[in-house]
């Protein structure tokens, strides 16, 4: 069966839905109300968060003077070398420094391994000959270059002492033999005792006295008067090598 058609405005309705209607009508009106345009908040130092940037405009800008640009961009230096490092390496050199100087401390002074030709050797050493001129020696003999005499090594000298007295001094007075190879074509000074009589390629030896005491002479060495070095080669030749024995 069909419902017949009533017409709507006709229906009595209350005064209370009129109140409804009006104050849901005034509120979509204030609804379509453009809000105002959003402006940022300006900020201050005093109402600023601390998780606030500031602004470009309050910062402003600066700039870094040369040296403080170089101060905040390079590390200090020493020398060229970073201060860091150069104080960290500076403290390890001391370090290993002073490691060595306690292990050369602990160690003690060693004695000098010199081996010496003692006068109580039977044996034959080989060293260098040289010259000097003579006078007044350790031995407290007073020498002419025409003498045949030597001065021993300080080794040897000063292995021998006895006191503090060096015309003490035991090898004062012993007697050397020293020989030498002379060749042929070797030139040798005319005129000097015994070189004018000894011919070449043949050994020349010489009979010396102990008489004084050799700074510069190694261990087997000998220093000789020139009359002594004249036998063994000529003067101008300075240094020779050769061989001596005790007698």
């Amino acid at each position: 069966m069909a419902t017949p058609k009533r017409d709507l405005e006709s229906l009595p309705l209350p005064d209370d839905n009129f109140k409804r209607l009006e104050s849901e009508n005034s509120s979509i009106t204030d609804l379509t109300t453009l809000p105002p345009a959003y402006t940022a908040p300006i900020y201050t130092s005093a109402s600023r968060k601390w998780y606030q940037l500031p602004s470009a405009k309050e910062v402003g800008s600066f700039k870094l003077k040369p040296y403080e640009k170089e101060t905040l961009s390079e590390p200090a230096r020493i020398f060229g070398i970073r201060r860091l490092y150069f104080l960290a390496g500076t403290g390890i050199l001391f370090l290993i420094i002073l490691i060595i100087a306690l292990a050369a401390g602990l160690s003690g002074k060693k004695k000098l391994d010199v081996f010496l030709p003692l006068p109580t050797s039977a044996q034959t050493f080989k060293g260098d000959a040289t010259y000097y001129d003579t006078g007044l020696g350790a031995c407290g003999f007073d020498n002419a270059g025409t003498e045949h005499v030597i001065a021993v090594s300080h080794f040897l000298w000063d292995s021998q002492n006895v006191g503090t007295n060096p015309n003490a001094n035991p090898l004062c007075g012993l007697m050397i033999r020293a020989t030498r190879y002379r060749p042929n074509n070797e030139a040798f000074l005319i005129g000097a005792p015994g070189a004018k009589d000894t011919p070449g390629g043949k050994n020349v030896s010489v009979d010396v006295k102990i008489v004084d005491r050799c700074v510069g002479c190694a261990a087997t060495d000998l220093d000789f008067s020139r009359a002594a070095f004249d036998i063994l080669a000529d003067q101008a030749m300075g240094r020779v090598l050769m061989d001596w024995a005790w007698l």
